[in-house]
């Protein structure tokens, strides 16, 4: 919760020229569904059945340390085998602006909790010389709806009218090493709507309708 109050005084007079009044509020959680997703079966190679090979725990632990040769090398100079940070690869896979894995741990749980962040404020203003009055409210929230799903509404009211000013519905879906997004914006004075599809790892790479100046600017990747 955050509250604020200002004033404004003729230093001649030490009237009281105006008054501004602030209060937001910010709130955060999840909500809890009740669903579990049962965690899903792994998928046998049909090949490896034929081959008779059994890949338990057990037998995969008896297919390490058969070459001494190279386990003695890896230990003498481990860097021979694998310079770790120092190569190449690692250096490109880790560079700056890159996208971050998409099986990251999933904030739904599965699909047990929807996680949402919701911000409210109000902001009134009173001047005393034209009895002017203003009062305008904000409200945003963001939600996880599943995994790959994102939903975000973000409203502007003029409270002395009664009336919404500037409204936007978003929705955004993972869709692995692609995102995509759609969004809709009811205002006043212009009503429209933006579509992309872009791959993550390059958003150069794009496929966009509509006007895109409402849905925010893409990261900065990789070209």
């Amino acid at each position: 919760l955050r509250l604020k109050v200002s004033n404004s005084i003729d230093p001649q007079t030490l009237s009281l020229m105006s008054t501004r009044f602030t209060y937001g509020l910010n709130f955060s959680g999840k909500v809890d569904v009740g669903e579990v997703t049962a965690e899903p079966e792994a998928r046998r190679n049909t090949a490896i059945d034929r081959l008779g090979v059994d890949l338990t725990d057990t037998a995969s632990d008896s297919l390490q340390g058969d070459d001494e040769f190279l386990d003695q090398g890896y230990e003498d100079d481990p860097e021979e085998f694998f310079d770790g940070e120092e190569s190449s690869f690692n250096d490109f896979y880790d560079r700056e602006g890159r996208s971050g894995p998409s099986d990251s741990k999933d904030p739904t749980d599965g699909g047990r909790y929807i996680p949402f962040q919701a911000n409210a404020s109000l902001s009134y203003s009173y001047t005393n010389s034209s009895h002017d009055k203003r009062a305008s409210g904000n409200f945003s929230i963001n939600a996880d709806l599943t995994r790959g799903w994102k939903f975000r509404y973000m409203g502007s009211f003029d409270l002395v009218t009664a009336t919404p000013v500037r409204q936007q519905f978003s929705l955004k879906r993972d869709l692995h090493c692609w995102a995509m997004e759609f969004s809709r914006t009811v205002s006043n004075v212009d009503s429209q709507f933006g579509f992309r599809i872009y791959l993550k790892s390059i958003p150069a790479l794009k496929f966009s309708r509509g006007q895109e100046g409402g849905m925010g600017s893409l990261g900065g990747g990789y070209f």
